[in-house]
């Protein structure tokens, strides 16, 4: 087995209240939480093994950094792929994505227009006109991550555009949870005849600390 590690950074971006930490959510620890809670910075950390070889995702999902535009950059600088999420009951939401998107045209990205299990009446912006700003060739899903609607083609296409096999995307397989050694980080190992997965959760976690997370054993 090859002791090489492949790494893939994704930087989530968007406005509050538009359901990037529920999308992360979904697709790290499989819940979905009805109450809003604001986010500073997510830190999550995905380790796959997949034959043979071994696979980490990090996902960092900066919620506040719209505030920091020197700390925001740095993110772009860093990141391998972006996830861009809007509401669709939002139309700010949308044009901070759309404006967001000039600003890494030279880095893969996909875009989710989230809540789409609302009622048509309560959505501002149609398909066409998101696929007018943004272009046909765009990565676009309309999601739900109350529902769960779409969120296993979001992560498959962020696995294929950042050059990692589509088994790193959610896996659907019935899995076994198991408490990890070190609590500490909150950590939840979870394994399955298919891979071994590794997820790391760290609320409000220090910029300062972010290259040095440490990985339970």
């Amino acid at each position: 087995d090859s002791l090489e590690v492949f790494r893939l950074r994704i930087v989530v971006l968007g406005a509050p209240r538009v359901g990037k930490t529920s999308i992360l959510r979904r697709y790290m620890i499989d819940g979905f939480v009805e109450e809003y809670k604001p986010t500073s910075e997510d830190f999550l950390r995905k380790l796959f093994r997949i034959r043979g070889e071994t696979y980490q995702i990090d996902i960092l999902d900066a919620s506040r950094e719209r505030d920091f535009p020197a700390k925001r950059r740095l993110s772009i600088l860093t990141g391998d792929i972006f996830l861009l999420v809007f509401s669709l009951d939002d139309r700010s939401s949308f044009e901070e994505v759309c404006a967001l998107r000039k600003e890494i045209l030279a880095v893969p990205l996909v875009v989710c227009a989230n809540k789409v299990d609302l009622q048509e009446s309560e959505r501002e912006i149609t398909k066409a006109e998101v696929l007018q700003a943004l272009g046909d060739d765009c990565a676009y899903f309309e999601t739900s991550a109350k529902e769960s609607t779409n969120l296993e083609q979001v992560f498959e296409t962020l696995a294929k555009r950042g050059g990692l096999p589509t088994e790193t995307g959610p896996s659907l397989m019935p899995i076994r949870k198991q408490p990890c050694k070190d609590l500490s980080l909150g950590a939840l190992c979870v394994h399955s005849e298919k891979a071994f997965h590794f997820s790391c959760r760290k609320y409000v976690f220090p910029w300062a600390l972010l290259l040095n997370l440490l990985s339970c054993n």
